[in-house]
C-alpha cells in the first residue's frame, strides 16, 4: 500500500481466500491511498493474476472506533426444524480482521459439547462448517466471543464485538419414510401392483432412483422403473410379480432431502403378494368440502380421499379440477397417503358455486382408473377461515398409564386437515433421554386423526412423549397455535384385542360363499369368490372386481377366510358380553361374545348401534355370536371415534340377515348364509360358509357392497 510514492509499513496475512494488510501505525487523515496486489501472487495451482489489482480509498479525520456487530445468523435465534447438514452463518456489520475468525472465537455447543468444525470467512460473512451432521431434535448455542486469549473478534479497525454475541437454534428430525403401499407385512397383494413410499418432506429427486430404492425376491433384484412426484416415490416392475412371494422393498441412506440430510437408516419392508391381479376400480370414499356444502371459507383447499392408494403421477392438474361455471380455478395438486389436494393460487369468489372433478384419468397403483368422473358442488361463503386447529382428543390420553406395548398413537383434529403436513417431522415420538421412536404416519381423513405407528412394540415400563408441531396445518393453512405434547406410560403387555384378524388372501372379496344370487341394480365394489359351488347368479356388469369360480385365487382365499374364521372363534381375552339387542348402545374396542344370537333392533336412536373407536384410528371390534346376526329394516351401524370398517368383524355361528334399507360397516364371517334385502349399503364383506363346512350362500337384492380401504 503505498501514500504516493511512499511505501505505507505494515504486516500481511491471508486467512481462507482473504487477504488483509494491518498499517504499522494509524494512516494520516483526508489522504488518498492506492493498494495493490500484484501479479506475482498466484494460485495452489502456480497460476498468476492477469494482471496486477489496484483500488483508492481516501481516509476521514478520525480512527474508527465503533464496535462491529452481528447483523445476521443461520439459523436465526430460536430457529427450529433445523436441517441436520447446516452449516452456520453469520453476517456481521462491516468487515472483519479474518485471523481473528477462527474456531477459538466462534464456537458450536450442545449443552457442555462443543461441536467440532471448521471456520471460513468470505465477503463479511463467517461460516461454521460441522465436521458432520447435527443430531436430530437438539438444540444448539452458537457462540462469537468479544474477548478471548487469542483477543476476540475484532473488525480491521481492531475493534472488538461489545459483547459475546449468542444465540441457539434446535434441529429438525432427518428425512423418514412416513408411509408405504404395499404396507408393511401387508398380504395378497395384487401382482400388477406398484410400490409407492411417501417421505416426511420433499426429497432431492436425483437421489430416487433405481440405486436407492429397489425391489428384491430373496436376493433377485426385481427389474423396474423409479420416479418421484411431490413427496411420494414409486416403482414400477417392468413385469407382474410372482403370485405366493414374498418381496423385500428398500429405500437407502442414499436418497436426501433437498437440504441434503439422508434418512437415518435404510427403510426396509416386505409384502407378500396374493395369486391374481387386482382389477378393482378406486373410488372416492371422501371430499372437503362435501358435495353441496355451502359457506365454505374463501382460502379453502380441497382434499379427495380414495378408497385406496393411488399413483401420484396420475393426480395432477388435469385429473383434479376446479371451476366456476366454464372458468377453469388455477392451482396446485398434490397427493399423499391416500388423500389428493387441490389447493388455489389464490382466495376463492365470495359466495360462488363452484365444480370439482376428478376424471377417470385417476388411476390405482394397479393401473385402474375411476369408472366415471367423480364430481362434486360446493358454494362459497363470504369470508377467509383465519381459526387454528385444535387437538380435540388423544389415544392414548394425557399421562395415562398401563398403555399397550402394540399401542397405535392417535390424535384427534378439530378440523379437516391437510395431509401432506402430517409427517413424522411434525408428528414426534420420543423415549426416555428424547431417544426418537422410528415409526409410520397417516391421516385417516374420515375421522381427522393423525396415527403414529411405531416400526416396533414400545419399551414396558416406559415413559413415552408426543409431540404435535405448529407445522400440522389445516386445508385453510392454519397451524396449530402451539405444539401439542403430551405423555403415557406404557405397562408390561401387549393388547391382543387390538389385532384385527388377518384374512389374508381374501382381504380383496367382497363376496365369498359357495353360491350367490342377486337381484337388479346391485353394486359390488370389489371380488366375488365361489368355491366349491357354481352358482353365481350376480351379473359381471354388477361387479366392479373379478369375479373366480373354483379356480387357484379363490381356493387360497376359502383357505385364509376357514383360518380367520377360527382365529376370531378362538379369541377369549378379555371377553364382554354381547347383548341381545344392540339397537341404541355405544360399543367401544374389544371382544365381544354370546353364545345365541344378537343384532340391531328398533326405531329412531334405538335402531343405532354406534361404534366408538376412542379416537385410536386402528381399533379393533370382534363380535361373537353362537346363532344368528339380525339386523331389522332400517337399522344402522354409525362410526365414530375413528373406528374403521376394515378393523370390525361380525363371527356368526350361523346365517346374518340384513332385512333391508340398513347400512352395515364390516366383515361378516358367516358359518352358513348371509341375506341382504332391498337398499343396503355394505361397507365390509359379506363371507358365508366361513368355518369348517365350508358350504354357504349370500343372497343380495338391490344393494351395495364396498370393499374398505386397506
Amino acid at each position: 500500500m503505498k501514500q504516493g510514492t511512499t511505501p505505507v509499513a505494515g504486516t500481511v496475512s491471508y486467512v481462507g481466500v482473504t487477504a488483509a494488510f494491518a498499517p504499522s501505525t494509524n494512516l494520516a487523515p483526508l489522504t488518498v491511498y492506492t493498494a495493490t496486489i500484484t501479479n506475482v501472487v498466484t494460485d495452489l495451482a502456480g497460476n498468476a493474476l492477469v494482471t496486477s489489482y489496484s483500488w483508492n480509498f481516501t481516509t476521514g479525520t478520525i480512527p474508527d472506533t465503533t464496535p462491529p456487530t452481528v447483523s445476521s445468523t443461520g439459523p436465526t435465534n430460536t430457529a427450529t426444524g433445523v436441517a441436520l447438514a447446516v452449516n452456520v452463518t453469520m453476517v456481521f456489520s462491516e468487515a472483519m480482521d479474518p485471523l481473528t475468525i477462527n474456531t477459538v472465537n466462534i464456537t458450536l455447543q450442545h449443552g457442555a459439547t462443543f461441536v467440532a468444525g471448521t471456520v471460513s470467512y468470505v465477503g463479511g460473512t463467517a461460516t461454521f462448517n460441522p465436521t458432520s451432521d447435527l443430531a436430530p431434535l437438539t438444540t444448539y448455542t452458537g457462540t462469537i466471543l468479544s474477548s478471548s486469549p487469542t483477543g476476540g473478534v475484532k473488525d480491521l479497525a481492531g475493534n472488538r464485538l461489545a459483547a459475546n454475541y449468542v444465540w441457539s437454534f434446535t434441529t429438525g428430525e432427518p428425512p423418514t419414510v412416513s408411509s408405504t403401499a404395499p404396507t408393511n407385512t401387508a398380504t395378497s397383494v395384487s401382482i400388477n401392483s406398484q410400490l409407492t413410499a411417501t417421505f416426511s418432506e420433499s426429497m432431492n429427486p436425483t437421489t430416487i432412483t433405481n440405486t436407492t430404492f429397489t425391489l428384491h425376491s430373496g436376493i433377485t433384484t426385481v427389474t423396474g422403473t423409479v420416479s418421484y412426484v411431490g413427496v411420494t416415490a414409486t416403482f414400477v416392475p417392468v413385469s407382474a410379480l410372482t403370485t405366493s412371494t414374498l418381496y423385500t422393498a428398500t429405500i437407502t441412506t442414499g436418497v436426501t432431502d433437498l437440504a441434503g440430510d439422508s434418512i437415518a437408516t435404510n427403510h426396509v419392508w416386505t409384502f407378500t403378494t396374493g395369486a391374481s391381479t387386482d382389477t378393482i376400480k378406486p373410488t372416492v370414499s371422501s371430499t372437503v368440502p362435501t358435495n353441496n356444502a355451502s359457506g365454505v371459507p374463501i382460502n379453502s383447499q380441497l382434499a379427495a380421499t380414495f378408497n385406496k392408494a393411488m399413483n401420484p403421477a396420475t393426480i395432477t392438474n388435469t385429473t383434479f379440477t376446479l371451476q366456476h361455471g366454464i372458468t377453469t380455478v388455477t392451482g396446485t395438486v398434490s397427493y399423499v397417503g391416500d388423500t389428493a389436494t387441490f389447493a388455489p393460487v389464490s382466495n376463492l369468489a365470495t359466495s360462488t358455486l363452484y365444480t370439482a372433478t376428478i376424471t377417470t384419468g385417476a388411476m390405482d397403483l394397479a393401473g385402474n382408473a375411476l369408472a366415471t368422473n367423480f364430481v362434486w358442488t360446493f358454494t362459497t361463503g363470504d369470508s377467509a377461515d383465519t381459526n387454528s386447529p385444535t387437538v380435540i382428543v388423544t389415544n392414548p390420553t394425557n399421562m395415562d398409564v398401563n398403555v399397550a406395548l402394540n399401542q397405535t398413537l392417535n390424535a384427534t383434529l378439530s378440523k379437516a386437515m391437510d395431509p401432506a403436513t402430517i409427517t413424522t417431522n411434525n408428528f414426534h415420538v420420543t423415549g426416555p433421554g428424547g431417544a426418537i421412536v422410528n415409526g409410520m404416519v397417516a391421516y385417516v381423513a374420515a375421522s381427522k386423526i393423525a396415527a403414529f405407528t411405531p416400526a416396533s412394540n414400545l419399551a414396558p415400563n416406559t415413559t413415552y412423549t408426543n409431540t404435535l408441531t405448529i407445522g400440522f396445518k389445516d386445508l385453510a393453512g392454519n397451524a396449530l397455535a402451539t405444539n401439542y405434547v403430551w405423555s403415557f406410560t406404557t405397562g408390561s403387555q401387549i393388547n391382543s384385542n387390538n389385532m384385527s384378524i388377518n384374512l389374508g388372501t381374501a382381504s380383496t372379496f367382497a363376496i365369498l360363499a359357495t353360491a350367490a344370487t342377486s337381484g337388479s341394480a346391485d353394486q359390488i365394489n370389489g371380488d366375488v369368490g365361489l368355491h366349491t359351488g357354481s352358482s353365481q347368479g350376480i351379473p359381471p356388469s354388477e361387479i366392479n372386481g373379478t369375479i373366480h369360480v373354483n379356480d387357484s385365487e379363490v381356493i387360497a382365499a376359502q383357505a385364509s377366510l376357514l383360518a380367520a374364521y377360527n382365529e376370531a372363534v378362538n379369541r377369549s381375552a378379555s371377553a364382554q358380553t354381547l347383548p341381545g339387542n344392540l339397537g341404541g348402545l355405544t360399543m367401544y374396542p374389544g371382544l365381544y361374545v354370546n353364545g345365541s344370537s344378537t343384532g340391531i333392533s328398533g326405531t329412531g336412536p334405538l335402531a343405532i348401534l354406534t361404534l366408538d373407536a376412542q379416537g385410536d384410528a386402528n381399533a379393533v371390534f370382534v363380535f361373537k355370536m353362537g346363532s344368528t346376526l339380525i339386523l331389522d329394516t332400517g337399522t344402522s351401524i354409525v362410526l365414530s371415534g375413528g373406528a374403521q370398517a376394515k378393523n370390525i368383524y361380525f363371527q356368526v355361528g350361523s346365517s346374518a340377515t340384513l332385512t333391508g334399507n340398513d347400512i352395515f360397516y364390516g366383515n361378516i364371517l358367516a358359518d352358513v348364509s348371509i341375506t341382504v334385502g332391498n337398499g343396503c349399503a355394505v361397507i365390509g364383506r359379506l363371507f358365508a360358509g366361513s368355518g369348517p363346512g365350508g358350504a354357504g350362500a349370500v343372497t343380495i337384492q338391490s344393494s351395495t357392497v364396498t370393499v374398505p380401504a386397506p
